[in-house]
């Protein structure tokens, strides 16, 4: 006897909706675990000087330099993705268990079970998603340093 596919009338998800997106959870956050915990975290810990065993950078090529800055900034953004997207998957976990998944935390309307499934960790609905392209690890400077006439000089 198969689960019921269909959300019940109040748009709660079924048993069997609810068991696909948690085993999707659960694989996804036991692939970041799996890979965050490996050592070379995005090949941050290799530079151009530990894959030459040079002491001096002087005699390579200064795009050389640019082209190792650009890639520790790509592997800095990948592995910050990489945590923000695991803290994602634990707290949907932890809204399952608490019988709060697939609900708007702004709206409290339940998010569609298509929605969920293509992006299992979200919890807002279409109209009520936040600014994804905020970061949580802005530099300290900026609290501290600030243009002296507001955001630019011609105001």
């Amino acid at each position: 006897m198969k689960l019921n596919q269909h959300p019940s009338p109040s748009g709660t998800l079924s048993e069997a909706q609810l068991q696909s997106l948690r085993s999707t959870l659960l694989e996804e956050q036991q692939w970041l675990e799996a890979h965050l915990e490996n050592r070379e975290h995005f090949g941050l810990e290799d530079t151009t000087r530990e894959q030459t065993n040079e002491l001096s950078f002087y005699d390579n090529h200064p795009a050389d330099l640019g082209t190792e800055t650009f890639e520790r900034g790509k592997d800095l953004a990948l592995h910050e993705n990489a945590e923000r997207h695991l803290t994602d998957c634990n707290e949907a976990l932890a809204r399952m268990d608490a019988g709060e998944y697939g609900k708007c935390r702004t709206c409290g309307a339940a998010i569609p079970f298509e929605r969920l499934q293509a992006v299992p960790t979200t919890a807002y609905c279409v109209d009520h998603v936040p600014d994804p392209h905020s970061s949580d690890r802005r530099p300290v400077e900026e609290q501290i340093m600030a243009p002296p006439f507001g955001r630019t000089s011609l105001d």
